[in-house]
């Protein structure tokens, strides 16, 4: 959670300008909060209450107006439309702010369902619900772990587990997932991914 919403206000002023700096300042005057962390705290926050995702997230949004970037112009219409139905997204806003869900459960299967019930009132297409259940799979993979050995082959096997829904229609998106996954964790190399897990492992101790 801590991480995800650090992550975001980092990240913040490079979301529609890019930096190729490796060393550009983790904080700034520009930094802020974005709509990932609003709904990422919306996840949680129905996840303690135990109350309707949709319902929650609607709720906090409204509370939060005006996050830096605004919220997309289909989610934007979903949260001030008097009946909001899903509107089939399949971007990435559901896995943006499933984090919660991967700390909330004490099995694998309570925490794809639970995932896939956090998109579903706006990212309802299948490669939606496959964003946000592989990224929630990743972190209860990631919390138990005694000694952190997360690596390609296990990014490679998150996404042929998910991506396997889809069905053979779509290999050549399965692998342009997987290419650019390892991509990720190449760039950023094994010690940072140890220590990103290290963290994880402690700040739940």
């Amino acid at each position: 959670m801590i991480g995800a919403i650090i992550g975001d206000i980092v990240g913040s002023p490079y979301e529609f300008a890019n930096t190729s700096d490796i060393r550009f300042p983790l904080f700034s005057k520009r930094s802020s909060y974005t709509d990932d962390s609003i709904c990422t705290v919306a996840v949680a926050d129905a996840l303690v209450r135990g109350s309707d995702f949709g319902s929650t997230l609607r709720e906090w949004c409204r509370r939060y107006p005006n996050p830096m970037g605004a919220y997309g112009c289909s989610f934007n219409a979903w949260l001030h439309s008097n009946a909001p139905r899903p509107y089939n997204s399949y971007g990435n806003g559901a896995a943006m702010r499933v984090a919660a869900v991967g700390w909330a459960f004490d099995t694998e299967a309570q925490t794809l369902r639970a995932a896939m019930a956090s998109a579903a009132p706006t990212h309802n297409h299948v490669e939606g619900l496959i964003g946000a259940s592989t990224v929630a799979r990743g972190i209860f993979i990631l919390r138990d772990m005694i000694e952190p050995t997360f690596n390609c082959r296990d990014i490679d096997s998150l996404l042929e587990y998910h991506t396997a829904w889809i069905g053979n229609g779509t290999s050549r998106h399965r692998a342009y997932l997987t290419r650019h996954a390892r991509d990720v964790y190449l760039l950023h190399s094994r010690s940072a991914v140890r220590q990103m897990a290290l963290k994880m492992r402690y700040a739940k101790l």
